[in-house]
């Protein structure tokens, strides 16, 4: 409830609920230790409440009693506390969201706390415990806790699942082991005190009544029409010419754009087009897509201004915008549609880390995306004197063929085509296809030099690679795709090229060999 008023809270709010547990746990463990030295068994479960005081009169005879009992007091106000002070955040944050009563939201105006909250829920907690039973009070509260821990299990369940690529700083360990555990326990727990207080029960069901009610009635049928209706909202609208050749270059959240936004720089430039520029600000799905403030995209905003510098280099165009989203996917699909960019250019770092696997969006993205498609990987200090393209009978090659004219043109390059050579009744075919596409290159003034190889060998002809660039067809070479950028580890960690994947978004059973003939004139 507090972890907007914690320091680095990413790290500190669970370093503290672990150190907390362990604390606490340690010392009811030596507390129980010590009563069992000190009394029997019968005794203690006799004496029930009163055995710690019991306990500690024998060591000390005079005054133990009397310091149990003022230890015992403090803590319970520093519980009750804690429980005043949990609660008022809670509301308080409520009020702020609109989720609730506003004046629920405000600040004191010198002492800057949320005063009107904690009067509020003082005085609630002070009514119902002059009003009602204390065992009943407890067993109601606790009910409320259980179910409170429940659904932030469930919640951790449906988020893990859900969103599986957000960003993390703390991930609980042996998952889902751990939520499912304390969701049984936590509800077995919560069954069991209706054998207690059954009272407690119907108190905790008034409670939630209550509180839907007035939630609902101050906001909540806002804010849930809100989400429902909510999808990726456009920060700003840029308007652009759609008749011209628009190259869509997702801009990643790390410093590794440079490279991306050169490439897209050259082929808009062969194209005689222009760049677009997308930044996306995910947000989790809980939290308002308008509560992202101009601070938060303060760094957003200098990284597109830094971007747009470099594509003026290459006297090329450039249009910049930033997408507020809770998905990153229909963020980049739902703008490369709005657009109607010819091409978009996505980043791909391709690492694993912790065994997790870093840029698992890039899929999602191609299987959704309705345009074509290049996801490059850049490797540093990049000479350009070699491109090597893995051509295949049967993959539209089309978009990858283009990809590596242009590239070839931009850098002077040599062109190295591997023909991957398929079953023996469709050789004459593949030979005729191979033949047509080395025939483009040389049309185009291009260099270049054939090699044929069986789908078996890919593996070790890329391992033994020496060029700049790699290009290939994303959908048929993927699983290939996924070991050249560290997905799959078989030994090409130590690669020094740049990698180049492209998804043509229209299928085409076989490519035009008039097509092939006339793309020297790109």
């Amino acid at each position: 409830q507090s972890a907007e008023e914690v320091r680095n809270p990413q790290k500190n709010i669970p370093r503290a609920i672990l150190l907390s547990i362990g604390i606490v746990s340690l010392l009811y463990v030596l507390l129980l230790f010590a009563l069992l030295a000190i009394l029997p068994v019968n005794e203690i479960s006799a004496l029930g409440e009163s055995a710690v005081i019991q306990a500690v009169d024998i060591i000390f005879p005079k005054y133990g009693a009397g310091i149990m009992i003022l230890g015992l007091l403090v803590g319970t106000t520093a519980t009750l506390n804690a429980t005043i002070y949990s609660s008022s955040r809670v509301s308080f944050a409520m009020g702020r969201d609109g989720t609730f009563p506003a004046w629920f939201g405000r600040l004191h105006p010198k002492m800057k706390t949320p005063y009107i909250s904690t009067l509020i829920s003082a005085v609630l907690i002070s009514s119902i415990a002059i009003a009602l039973p204390i065992y009943d009070i407890v067993a109601s509260a606790d009910i409320m806790f259980l179910l409170l821990f429940i659904l932030a299990n469930i919640s951790l369940l449906l988020l893990r699942y859900g969103e599986p690529n957000v960003r993390r700083p703390f991930r609980v360990p042996l998952f889902p082991v751990i939520p499912l555990a304390a969701i049984i326990a936590m509800g077995a727990i919560a069954v069991m005190l209706y054998q207690f207080s059954p009272a407690a029960w119907y108190i905790a069901i008034l409670w939630i009544e209550v509180g839907a009610v007035v939630h609902y009635f101050t906001g909540g049928k806002k804010q849930v029409e809100k989400m429902e209706e909510e999808k990726s909202v456009l920060s700003q609208i840029i308007t652009i010419d759609r008749k011209k050749f628009s190259v869509h270059v997702c801009v990643p959240p790390t410093n590794h754009a440079e490279p991306l936004v050169e490439l897209a720089s050259r082929i808009a430039r062969q194209n005689k087009g222009m760049v677009i520029l997308h930044s996306v600000i995910e947000v989790p799905n809980q939290v308002s897509l308008k509560s992202v403030t101009y601070r938060d995209a303060e760094s957003s905003i200098k990284k597109l201004e830094k971007l747009k510098r470099i594509t003026a280099r290459y006297d090329v165009s450039a249009e910049d915008f930033i997408t507020v989203s809770h998905n990153l996917v229909d963020a980049i699909t739902d703008a490369a549609e709005e657009y109607e960019s010819n091409i978009v250019v996505l980043g791909w770092k391709g690492r694993i880390k912790s065994g997790f696997v870093i840029g698992t969006h890039i899929p999602a993205i191609l299987k959704k995306l309705q345009t074509d498609a290049i996801v490059y990987k850049p490797y540093k200090n990049i000479v350009h004197k070699k491109i090597t393209l893995i051509n295949k009978l049967g993959s539209d090659m089309s978009l990858a063929l283009k990809v590596v004219h242009i590239l070839a043109k931009e850098y002077n390059s040599k062109v190295e085509i591997y023909n991957v050579v398929p079953e023996k009744r469709k050789i004459k075919m593949a030979m005729e296809f191979f033949a047509s596409i080395e025939e483009s290159f040389k049309r185009g003034a291009i260099p270049v030099a054939s090699t044929y190889i069986k789908f078996n060998e890919i593996h070790k002809v890329i391992a033994d690679l020496k060029t700049d660039f790699v290009v290939m067809n994303a959908d048929e070479f993927w699983d290939i795709a996924e070991y050249l950028v560290g997905v799959r580890k078989i030994g090409f960690e130590k690669r020094s090229f740049g990698i180049v994947l492209v998804h043509a978004y229209k299928k085409k059973t076989e490519l035009n060999v008039e097509e092939i003939a006339m793309m020297h004139h790109i």
